[in-house]
């Protein structure tokens, strides 16, 4: 009885978003809209219409799970990305400084303390991204192979994708005190 029901459920998804519906007419008559938001409530009117009014496997609260989950993950993949533009730009930015002072050997002596802090910072910004891929891969395989996945669960690469990031921001911190510390000292002198 379920494999049937999945079965008319598969078909009527098909149906629902073949390619007849990949545009949808919206707005004044000559405006066609592809793809977007109304499209894909058009293709699940469809999907419920052919599955005799029933909304599918998925109530709201699911759906709503859903995408709070991938909101999640857009969010964090958002910061790690912040994470490797602050470490990386203060690298950049002390080279360009480093670059247009004359005297350079003695300065570039003072920050090589923060240079090193914020290539830390990025290093452990990107390694931040595969941190958070094996995390997702071994909460995949929780979910979707739970009965033969015999791997690393995702509690612990969670937690050392939180901690590598928080490194990563402790970096910059340090690095930004350190570099203001080694160029007001260079200044004063």
């Amino acid at each position: 009885m379920a494999a049937q029901r999945r079965a008319v459920r598969d078909q009527a998804f098909e149906q629902a978003t073949a390619p007849p519906y990949n545009r949808v007419i919206c707005g004044p008559p000559r405006h066609v809209a592809c793809k977007g938001r109304k499209r894909r409530a058009g293709a699940a009117r469809r999907l419920r219409g052919a599955l005799g009014g029933q909304r599918g496997d998925m109530d709201f609260n699911e759906e709503h799970a859903v995408e709070t989950y991938k909101s999640l993950i857009s969010i964090s993949t958002e910061g790690m990305k912040a994470l490797q533009l602050v470490n990386g730009g203060a690298v950049v930015a002390l080279l360009a400084y480093l670059g247009q002072v004359s005297n350079r050997a003695s300065i570039a002596a003072n920050v090589k303390c923060a240079m090193g802090l914020f290539i830390l910072g990025l290093v452990a910004a990107t390694f931040a991204f595969f941190t958070s891929y094996l995390t997702q891969l071994a909460l995949f395989n929780e979910s979707v192979r739970e009965q033969v996945y015999r791997g690393t669960k995702h509690g612990p690469w969670w937690w050392l994708t939180i901690l590598v990031a928080l490194v990563s921001l402790a970096c910059f911190a340090c690095g930004a005190f350190a570099a203001v510390a080694a160029l007001s000292k260079q200044a004063g002198s």
